[in-house]
């Protein structure tokens, strides 16, 4: 930190009003991007696992009744939510059943057997299994893939936003802090440039204008 003894006082007082600013910027811009990414994920969780429960409700009836076709047939009604990429009915042997996907969004592998009942968050997309019951039976699991683009479009539009404020918000401390040190520089300057006349002209009878109600006048 031996620079900051080579500034000048005026570079000084700058740096006294701006980097308190701009840390607390930095920390709310941190805060908030954090907050929002869990807040759409957990949107985005909570969607997929509705989507998911009402599939599960709807196929007991093609388990049941062993009708591969109206089960496809439900399956492609998930196509209305544009983030699910491939959807699995596994009956209950593990096997797969019944499967939809979109071809040319269809980027990773499908599994061949079922996990345990939950969401999964990983690289390639969120995967989430839903247990398939009826009357307490266990008739087999729905699968959904689905891909995070509109997760991360959403946290990417809020973060643009938030940049935008933060940017707003610093170049008004900005123009305050500059304000504000020329408000305790100028005196000081002032006095300094009196000092000096003083020691050089030995006039005692030098004044220096008041321009305020503080300690420095």
């Amino acid at each position: 930190m031996t620079w900051l003894t080579k500034l000048s006082l005026r570079q000084k007082l700058l740096l006294t009003s701006l980097v308190p600013t701009l840390v607390a910027l930095s920390i709310v811009f941190a805060c908030n991007s954090v907050l929002n990414r869990k807040v759409y994920r957990d949107i985005l969780e909570a969607d997929l696992r509705a989507t998911a429960e009402i599939l599960a409700y709807n196929s007991t009836t093609p388990l049941i009744l062993n009708d591969k076709l109206s089960g496809l047939r439900l399956l492609e009604s998930a196509a209305k939510n544009d983030d699910i990429d491939y959807v699995c009915v596994f009956d209950h042997r593990g096997t797969r059943f019944s499967e939809y996907y979109r071809s040319e969004r269809m980027l990773h592998t499908p599994p061949d057997s079922p996990r345990a009942s939950g969401t999964y968050f990983e690289d390639d997309g969120v995967h989430v299994y839903f247990p398939i019951q009826h009357e307490g039976r266990l008739l087999g699991v729905m699968y959904l893939h689905a891909t995070q683009d509109s997760y991360a479009t959403l946290v990417r539009r809020d973060n643009l936003m938030i940049v935008a404020v933060l940017g707003v918000s610093g170049l008004i401390a900005l123009i305050l802090a500059l304000r504000i040190r020329r408000l305790i520089y100028d005196p000081i300057s002032q006095l300094a440039m009196a000092a000096h006349t003083i020691s050089q002209t030995d006039d005692y009878s030098l004044r220096v204008i008041k321009q305020s109600e503080d300690e420095m006048g």
